[in-house]
């Protein structure tokens, strides 16, 4: 299969070999990106024909977004049990059930893997909110019962030169303050991290409590702290 000039593997055989070997956070974050999407407008079906590999279609290389077409539950699923030993069948299946294709990005799923091994509630993923002039905002993460929004704060949405309308940076941090105390204004607590903040268990959980999350025993086995 071809991804312009480059020879590469299937995307199902990619993610499940990346998926067999990576730790489970990781894992989550590749499984989480193949069933995303590229664009909102994409459909799995554009480009499928018996004779044309989809990665001829798609020639581009664009690392922050995900290559080809998606993949579905059920692919994964079927490839899992293909597998080589029955315990990785079962802790391929556990990322599998664990993904979602709602995940914004790799740190959003590493996130969200941190907060469930350290007992956290589990967020809903991508809620609107309708700012005051009638434009939705999404959040990485809704605690519902909490009335608390979770953010990943990364530097990437601040200096890609494709993200904010071709506002300066420092407009687009006062957009992004804008956007936050409108959404607080409805009665909501927000809890931001950065990458840092993520890749330190302790600080990350301290983070979320003083937003007002409440964590449970954390959890062990291949969904635990690791």
């Amino acid at each position: 299969m071809r991804c312009g000039p480059f020879l590469v593997t299937d995307k199902l055989s990619t993610t499940m070999e990346l998926i067999d070997t990576l730790a489970f956070p990781y894992a989550v974050a590749v499984c989480d990106s193949s069933l995303h999407p590229p664009g909102n407008s994409w459909n799995r079906n554009i480009f499928r024909t018996p004779n044309s590999p989809p990665f001829d279609h798609w020639p581009a290389w664009a690392p922050e977004v995900p290559q080809g077409m998606p993949l579905t539950v059920e692919e994964l699923r079927t490839a899992a049990f293909q597998l080589h030993s029955r315990a990785a069948q079962q802790r391929t299946l556990k990322v599998i059930e664990f993904a979602s294709a709602l995940s914004g990005s790799a740190w959003e799923s590493l996130s969200r893997v941190k907060m469930f091994q350290l007992g956290f509630p589990i967020p809903i993923l991508q809620k609107s909110f309708v700012l005051r002039n009638g434009k939705k905002a999404k959040a990485d993460f809704w605690f519902q019962e909490q009335r608390i929004v979770g953010e990943f704060d990364g530097r990437g949405k601040y200096l890609r030169a494709n993200w904010g309308g071709g506002l300066t940076l420092q407009e687009r941090i006062m957009a992004e303050k804008v956007r936050e105390n409108q959404i607080r204004s409805q009665g909501v607590g927000f809890a931001r991290w950065d990458w840092k903040e993520l890749m330190n268990t302790e600080t990350l959980a301290s983070i979320l409590r003083q937003a007002g999350l409440r964590q449970s025993r954390p959890m062990t086995g291949p969904w635990g702290i690791c």
